[in-house]
C-alpha cells in the first residue's frame, strides 16, 4: 500500500506542525522531532504499521471514477507494530 502526503509546492518541502506527514513521521520515529531535525522519509523504511485503508472513488477534479478505476490507498497510519 502507499500513502500520499502534501508537503507543499517548491523545492524545499515544509513539514508543518499539524500536518498528517508530521503525525505519521512521529508514529514511525517513536517521538516528536527535535528542534531543527529533518523529518526524512527514511524513518518509514523497514517498519510495519497498522493503517486505515480506504477507496479513492473520485478524481482530483471531483468527478466520479469509473468502477474499474477505483483504487485503495492508506488514509491514516494508526500505529507502528514493528520494530
Amino acid at each position: 500500500m502507499c500513502a500520499f502526503f502534501n508537503l507543499g509546492n517548491g523545492e524545499k518541502p515544509k513539514v508543518a506542525r499539524g500536518s498528517e506527514y508530521r503525525r505519521a513521521w512521529t508514529i514511525a520515529n517513536g517521538e516528536q522531532p527535535r528542534k531543527r531535525q529533518v523529518c526524512s522519509k527514511r524513518v518509514f523504511v523497514e517498519k510495519i504499521f497498522r493503517v486505515c485503508i480506504g477507496d479513492v472513488t473520485k478524481r482530483h477534479d471531483g468527478r466520479e471514477h469509473h468502477d474499474a478505476e477505483i483504487y485503495s490507498t492508506v488514509k491514516e497510519i494508526l500505529a507502528r507494530l514493528w520494530p
